[in-house]
C-alpha cells in the first residue's frame, strides 16, 4: 500500500543496554541486507541473527541482532525489519543514518501504527490503546488499554451494530417497496428495538465519568481554616515530607500538589492555604486558589480540628461544602476532643477521625477512599469502559441519532426521515473504529504518538 520505507527509533530516548530501530515497507529487508552485507534469502522471518551492521564505506557502525517479520505477519501488515543495536544516542543515529541512505526516510509520529490500521490489522480504537497503555502511569490503566489492544470496545459495539444494521434494512425495504407498508404493530416492535440500544448507549456513556477519571486522574482537595493540619494530612497520605508543616498559622500560602495510586488510579492530591479573613496580600492570593479549587476538586477532604470548638470560618466551609462530593476529616484525635458532630448538629455520615501527628486513621482512611472510588463509578474493569473522549462524543452523537429516530416515527412521519437518524447513529459508531473516518481525525489521533511507535 505504501511505496516508502519508514525507520524510527523505537525505544525511549536516551542511554540504554538496547536500542531498538525499526523499519517498515517494501525494502525494509533490502537495507536490512545492505546494512549487513547478507543476501536477502538469508533472512528467515521470525528468527533473530546476530550480525555486523556496515557503513556505505564498510566500516563497522556496529554489531545487532535482526529481526525480520514477512509481511502481512507483521505489526503494520508490511514487511518489517527490527534491529537491536547497543543503546547508545550516538551508534544509533549512526544506524538510522546508514538505512537513510540506503532508502528509507524517517517516520512520523505514530506511523507505525497508522500503518497498521490502514492496513486493517487493528482498528481504530486498538490503534488508540496502544497510545494509552504507553502513556499509561498505574496498573488500572494498563489493564484497561490492554482491554482496548484486545478489542474489547469493538466486540461490545458489534452486536449494537449489527441489531442498528438490521432495523435499517428493515426500514429501507419500506422505502423500495411501497407496497409493503409497516403496521402499527412492527412500528411498535421496531421502537423497542431502537430504545433497548439507545439503553446499551447509555450505559457505555455512563461509564465515562470513571473512564475520564481512569485516564486523566481523580483530584482530591484538601481544605480548612489555618492550623487545622491541612499539611500534615497531606504529608501523611503521601508518605512524605512534602509540605512544610508548623505551628505558626498561614504557613502554606500557595496551592501544594502531589500525585500517588490509590486502587490503580492515578490521584491527584491538593494542599490548600487555610481559608480565613486576611490583610496578607500574597496569603489573600493563596486563600482565593484554595477557594478555586473547592469548586474544581473531584473530592474534598475538609480538615476540621476537634481540639478546639469549631470556629466560624469551620462552619462557612462546611456549608460552602453542602452539595459537593466531600469527607469531614477530624484531625487531632491524639488531643482530647472539645466537640463531637453530634454536639455541633452535624448528621453527616462521611467523617474520619485520625491524627496526622501519630498518623492514627490514616490508612483506615486510604482504604476508605480506594473503595468509594470504585463504588461511586460502579467499575472494576472487568468490562469495557469508555475513556476516550472521542469515542464518548460518537457514542453521545449515535444514541442521538436513534432518539431522533424514535421521535420521527412519533410523530408519524415517513420511513426516510428516520433512517436518516439510524443512518447517523451508524456512522457515528464506525467512527470509533475507523470504518468511517477522515484523514484530519486521523492526523490528529496518531499526531500524539511518540515517534517510533
Amino acid at each position: 500500500m505504501f511505496e516508502e520505507t519508514i525507520v524510527a527509533i523505537a525505544t525511549p530516548p536516551g542511554r540504554s543496554g538496547i536500542g531498538v530501530i525499526r523499519l517498515s515497507g517494501p525494502q525494509a529487508l533490502g537495507i536490512a541486507a545492505r546494512l549487513t552485507r547478507q543476501s536477502e534469502d538469508s533472512f528467515t522471518p521470525n528468527h533473530a541473527r546476530h550480525l555486523e551492521l556496515f557503513s556505505v564505506t564498510d566500516k563497522v557502525v556496529d554489531d545487532a541482532v535482526v529481526l525480520f517479520f514477512k509481511a502481512p505477519k507483521s505489526f503494520t501488515g508490511e514487511d518489517v525489519v527490527e534491529i537491536s543495536a547497543h543503546g547508545n544516542p550516538l551508534v544509533l543515529a549512526d544506524i538510522i543514518g546508514e538505512t537513510v541512505a540506503a532508502g528509507a526516510i524517517g517516520a512520523g509520529p505514530g506511523e507505525f501504527s497508522m500503518r497498521a490500521f490502514l492496513n486493517g490489522k487493528i482498528d481504530l480504537s486498538q490503534a488508540e490503546a496502544i497510545g494509552d497503555l504507553i502513556g499509561a502511569r498505574t496498573s488500572f490503566q494498563v489493564k484497561l488499554a490492554r482491554m482496548q489492544m484486545h478489542g474489547a470496545l469493538a466486540e461490545r459495539l458489534k452486536p449494537l451494530k449489527e441489531e442498528l444494521l438490521n432495523l435499517i434494512v428493515q426500514l429501507e425495504s419500506a422505502v423500495e417497496f411501497v407496497e409493503d407498508d409497516i403496521s402499527t404493530d412492527r412500528i411498535d416492535s421496531i421502537k423497542q428495538r431502537i430504545a433497548k440500544l439507545v439503553h446499551q448507549f447509555d450505559l457505555l456513556l455512563g461509564s465515562f465519568d470513571f473512564g475520564k477519571i481512569v485516564r486523566e486522574g481523580l483530584k482530591i482537595g484538601i481544605v480548612g481554616r489555618p492550623n487545622v493540619g491541612k499539611s500534615s494530612v497531606f504529608n501523611r497520605l503521601l508518605k512524605a515530607d512534602r509540605a512544610i508543616v508548623t505551628d505558626i498559622p498561614g504557613t502554606t500560602r500557595d496551592i501544594l500538589t502531589e500525585g500517588i495510586e490509590i486502587g490503580g488510579i492515578p490521584v491527584t492530591f491538593i494542599d490548600t492555604a487555610g481559608i480565613r479573613e486576611s490583610q496578607d496580600v500574597v496569603e489573600s492570593l493563596g486563600i482565593e486558589r484554595s477557594r478555586s479549587v473547592i469548586g474544581d476538586a473531584d473530592l474534598l477532604l475538609l480538615i476540621l480540628d476537634t481540639s478546639e470548638p469549631l470556629a466560624r470560618e469551620d462552619m462557612e466551609l462546611i456549608e460552602s461544602c453542602k452539595g459537593l462530593k466531600h469527607l469531614l476529616i477530624l484531625n487531632k484525635s491524639d488531643i482530647q476532643s472539645a466537640w463531637g458532630l453530634a454536639d455541633v448538629g452535624i448528621t453527616n455520615g462521611h467523617s474520619y477521625t485520625i491524627s496526622a501527628k501519630t498518623g492514627e486513621g490514616i490508612d483506615e482512611l486510604m482504604r476508605s477512599l480506594e473503595s468509594r472510588i470504585k463504588l461511586a463509578f460502579h467499575a472494576d474493569g472487568s468490562d469495557p469502559i469508555v475513556t476516550n473522549a472521542r469515542h464518548h462524543a460518537s457514542i453521545s452523537v449515535a444514541r442521538n441519532g436513534l432518539v431522533e429516530a424514535t421521535e420521527a416515527m412519533d410523530a408519524g412521519l415517513s420511513e426516510e426521515v428516520a433512517l436518516v437518524g439510524l443512518h447517523l447513529a451508524l456512522r457515528s459508531l464506525g467512527e470509533i473504529t475507523g470504518e468511517t473516518i477522515i484523514d484530519d481525525i486521523l492526523n490528529k489521533i496518531f499526531g500524539t504518538f511518540c515517534i517510533g511507535k
